[in-house]
């Protein structure tokens, strides 16, 4: 999956960003054919796919909105939580 994934993001400079778009919305296209399927396995296979291509393509675009997000969530600290068993 990741060797596909990379296929699909990792493009040489000389490839236009029309083509590159082509490909994404081609292979979109095609993991949303899978998902209609009624092969439980490729549906699952495909949702793991989607998520390691929209991880990675997401990992592209600039962090500013997220940045200034953690900025005003700074001060939260998590919080531990124990949870007991009913026979404990």
């Amino acid at each position: 999956m990741d060797l596909l994934v990379d296929l699909h993001l990792k493009f040489d400079t000389r490839v236009p960003n029309e083509e590159q778009k082509q490909i994404w919305v081609n292979f979109i296209e095609k993991c949303m054919s899978n998902l209609e399927s009624e092969n439980t396995c490729l549906v699952c296979n495909t949702i793991t796919l989607l998520g390691r291509f929209l991880d990675r393509y997401e990992g592209k675009r600039p962090l500013k909105p997220e940045l200034k997000v953690s900025q005003q969530f700074s001060n939260i600290q998590p919080l531990n939580i124990t949870v007991f068993n009913k026979s404990d």
